[in-house]
């Protein structure tokens, strides 16, 4: 593994400012971005043995991915029911397990670092299994997600987090947004979704063989394992 690091004497005035680290392994290239009191901290480390450390991370992740800007998550949702608010109108809706994708784009302060997260993407797994690479991948069944599984959150925006552990519960911001008929429903019963929420799987379980394949890996879908 090589690593590269870039900056300039010019654009550095303090230990908090960043520096640009390009890593190297097996022909795959990463680009990250890291303070210089974390350079050297990881340096000074590197010298005495010590390994680098990855930050916390929330109960629920199965999968972290450093990127130039910050991290991928990857969360895994239970199957269970939520209370969900439907033009307007409430009720208890079956969804299948899901995976939530967060992009978590880093910026250093001077009192710490500070992220902005979006839900990148959201798709449905079958099953209990452990989630790996090759793990098929369907739509979620419901709006508010494309097929692909890109998120509309209409005007629902997140805080800034300190510490990627307060993703544990992000989740549920999205589940308690309202929802609509945006981007409508994904299902083998070929249904729209007011019939899905107040009767097909209202105070029911998800029925997981109406969900759609979406013909990806996970690993295929998020480029990893390349």
């Amino acid at each position: 593994m090589d690593i590269q690091i870039n900056f300039s004497t010019e654009s550095l005035h303090k230990f908090d400012d960043l520096v640009n680290v390009l890593q190297k392994d097996n022909g795959r290239e990463t680009k990250y971005k890291m303070s210089l009191n974390d350079l050297l901290r990881v340096l000074s480390s590197s010298t005495s043995g010590a390994r680098a450390e990855s930050p916390f991370l929330p109960k629920n992740c199965f999968k972290h991915v450093k990127t130039s800007r910050g991290y991928e998550v990857y969360v895994e949702i239970p199957k269970q029911r939520w209370m969900i608010n439907f033009n307007g109108n409430m009720f208890e809706v079956g969804f299948p397990r899901l995976i939530f994708r967060y992009d978590c784009i880093l910026r250093s302060t001077e009192k710490g670092n500070k992220y902005s997260v979006e839900i990148a993407r959201i798709v449905a797994v079958k099953g209990n299994e452990r989630i790996t690479g090759d793990t098929p991948l369907f739509q979620f069944p419901y709006s508010h997600v494309e097929s692909n599984g890109k998120v509309c959150m209409g005007g629902n925006k997140f805080e800034e987090i300190s510490c990627l552990t307060e993703l544990e519960t992000k989740h549920n911001i999205f589940f308690h947004s309202p929802f609509s008929t945006d981007w409508g429903a994904k299902t083998k019963l070929g249904r729209d979704v007011a019939i899905l929420f107040s009767s097909e799987f209202n105070q029911k379980d998800f029925d997981d063989e109406v969900l759609l394949p979406m013909d990806y890996s996970f690993n295929k879908l998020f480029a990893l394992g390349i």
